[in-house]
């Protein structure tokens, strides 16, 4: 068994001996192997300025369109972006820094498979 890390255009071959010694081989040509959409939301962050975890991001693979919304524990909106690489930075209202808490973050976006997702979950903001 052979397992396909990235997706792509692939030659597969395969070869059989029996168990009287014969030997076989078929070979397949232009096998599309599709990598899985995914969309990971992280549970803590600590935007400290350390230069480790300062930003918030969701972990993408297969995107094709993204939109993250962050919101306190009263529900209310944050922050928002469309790009998963650029994530949060912790800061709200023109720059002021986000209290440590729980806060919860939504993510909506289309994977290459055509899927929809939308899913949300809590997560941490620390500044030790």
């Amino acid at each position: 068994a052979h397992i396909y890390i990235n997706g792509g255009e692939y030659e597969v071959k395969l070869y059989a001996i029996s168990a009287s010694g014969c030997i076989d081989t078929f070979k397949i040509s232009d096998i599309v192997i599709g990598i899985p959409s995914l969309a990971e939301i992280p549970n803590v962050f600590s935007p400290n300025g350390d230069g480790y975890n300062d930003i918030f991001i969701v972990q993408t693979q297969e995107i094709i369109s993204f939109r993250g919304i962050i919101l306190n524990i009263k529900g209310e909106t944050l922050y928002e972006w469309n790009d998963p690489v650029a994530g949060w930075d912790g800061k709200i209202n023109r720059g002021n820094l986000a209290m440590p808490g729980v806060y919860y973050c939504i993510v909506k976006c289309v994977g290459e498979d055509g899927k929809k997702y939308e899913f949300g979950d809590v997560f941490h903001l620390v500044r030790e």
